[in-house]
């Protein structure tokens, strides 16, 4: 099954479109989670830094110390404590306050804990504010710390003395927000549940990062990919258009590959066959100029050469009569020669005079018989010819041509005492006119060629039989200029019949003489 170009190309597209999406997904999807975990590690460097810069300092006001940290980290940062001691600084410390907040109060009642008692701020660290777990559900972290970002999937209070886990389904805050991250950490000897926010991460900056990655990503995977798939596409492509520069330049040797099956295929099969026309038409130039350079020198030849005996003073009066007989002979044959090139030329030139009309085509078989009367009495020929009453749109001229072409190479090539005979029938709406010999007949090799241009059977090609080969070429012009058909049916030593097949009318596609090819 033959297979389309624009197949090729659709399916080409559509396989650079998933790849290119699916390698681009997986690059950004990597990226990603090195900025989260860059995320991550920054919080907890400030958790850190928190602590060592408390144990140090030791501050004796930590609603002061922590506001300090967050004018130098940057950060908003909101504490509670198991008494229920709320801190909230930085810029975003309120805001960061009502979100853990609206947090708490959704969230389900702990096990054996009364729906009343959600408030009470004693119950365990933060009053039951949970400490979220990261994106991709990572729960617990140092010492019994659940630490996440952004409200998570788990809840980490103290109680008892333990580390109590719950999960419980929370939905994220405002998308508006920045993302947060709490700990529990130990001040003043204290446990405080503690919530950082970054103060100058901006809102859509994950968005547009992951975004902007994704899409460059997308397009230098996609063009490279192009470029590949447009090689494979071009290269065909480029290959034809050099065998065509290479037929322009007269090298018809080119071959093409042909191994696709689609479009790119059949132009190059379309090539070869081109080349190969062409190649038959170099061939049959270089015979045409070759035969007439031969059929042109040798009458000249002959005219120089008793011309030159001519003037020799020993030459007697009838050995100058014969020179002169045999000058004017070849003076004839080239003026023959010279009428048949042009006639043959105007033929495929296809401006050629064409005036069909309807005659009589059994009269006319008669009146070439008896013009060529003396040439075959002088062989003592038994000529006869049967022909009904037909009549026949066509070039009366042109067909006279034929019949007397076809008539004179019977007698030329039959012995002497030999038969021809010349029949003229309709048949299936058509007139075959058939002219039968008794010659030594043609052989199969040569029946195929014998309307080839200068084609002669005899490959001497003896000046005694005379012609120059164009004359079946010109007749076989002319018959199909007229919408027929003409074809030898011959057996060696058996004779030879020519067979011409006329319409009765000429077609529309014939009536101006272009109906040939």
């Amino acid at each position: 099954m033959t297979r389309s170009l624009y197949v090729r190309i659709v399916a080409t597209f559509l396989l650079i479109v998933v790849l290119s999406i699916a390698l681009a997904f997986l690059l950004t999807n990597q990226l990603f989670k090195q900025s989260r975990g860059s995320m991550k590690q920054d919080y907890d460097a400030a958790f850190e830094r928190i602590k060592q810069l408390h144990n140090v300092a030791e501050p004796s006001s930590l609603p002061r110390f922590l506001e300090e940290i967050a004018d130098i980290e940057d950060i908003s940062i909101f504490a509670v404590n198991t008494k229920g001691e709320r801190i909230a600084v930085g810029e975003h410390g309120e805001e960061l306050q009502r979100r853990l907040e609206g947090i708490r109060k959704s969230a389900p009642p702990w096990p054996g804990q009364a729906e009343g008692d959600r408030d009470d701020v004693g119950d365990g660290v933060g009053g039951g504010y949970g400490v979220g777990g990261e994106v991709g559900g990572e729960v617990g972290g140092e010492d019994g710390v659940a630490d996440g970002v952004g409200g998570g999937s788990s809840d980490s209070v103290e109680a008892g003395g333990g580390v109590v886990e719950r999960p419980f389904g929370v939905r994220p805050g405002p998308p508006s927000l920045s993302e947060s991250i709490g700990r529990l950490v130990t001040l003043d000897g204290e446990q405080w549940s503690l919530f950082l926010q970054h103060n100058r991460y901006p809102r859509n900056s994950n968005f547009i990062l992951t975004a902007a990655t994704l899409l460059l990503t997308l397009l230098a995977i996609g063009s490279v990919l192009i470029l590949f798939a447009a090689r494979f596409l071009v290269g065909p492509i480029k290959k034809i258009n050099d065998a065509a520069l290479r037929m322009s330049a007269g090298n018809f040797s080119v071959r093409l590959p042909v191994k696709r099956r689609d479009e790119l295929g059949e132009l190059a099969l379309s090539m070869n066959t081109m080349a190969d026309g062409l190649s038959r038409i170099e061939t049959m130039r270089q015979d045409f100029v070759a035969n007439v350079s031969h059929e042109i020198q040798s009458p000249l030849t002959s005219i120089h050469g008793f011309a030159e005996a001519l003037r020799a003073q020993e030459v007697t009066d009838e050995e100058k009569e014969r020179y002169v007989g045999i000058i004017q002979q070849e003076s004839n044959r080239l003026s023959k020669l010279s009428e048949n090139l042009l006639k043959l030329s105007s033929l495929d030139s296809e401006h050629h005079p064409f005036h069909p009309a309807p005659y009589r085509l059994d009269r006319q078989l008669r009146e070439v018989t008896l013009a060529c009367e003396p040439s075959w009495q002088r062989k003592s020929l038994q000529v006869e010819l049967l022909a009904e009453e037909l009549t026949v749109m066509a070039d009366a001229e042109l067909l006279n041509g034929v019949w007397t072409n076809l008539l004179t190479n019977s007698i030329k090539f039959t012995p002497a005492g030999g038969a021809i005979t010349i029949t003229a029938a309709e048949e299936n709406d058509l007139i075959v006119v058939a002219v039968r010999d008794t010659g030594p007949g043609i052989a199969d090799e040569e029946r195929e060629r014998v309307f080839e241009r200068f084609y002669k059977i005899d490959p001497a090609r003896n000046r005694n039989v005379g012609g120059s080969g164009l004359g079946l070429s010109i007749a076989r012009k002319i018959v199909e200029l007229h919408g027929g058909t003409i074809a030898v049916e011959s057996e060696p030593l058996q004779g030879a019949c020519f067979v011409v097949r006329l319409p009765l009318s000429l077609s529309p596609l014939h009536e101006n003489g272009r109906g040939f090819t």
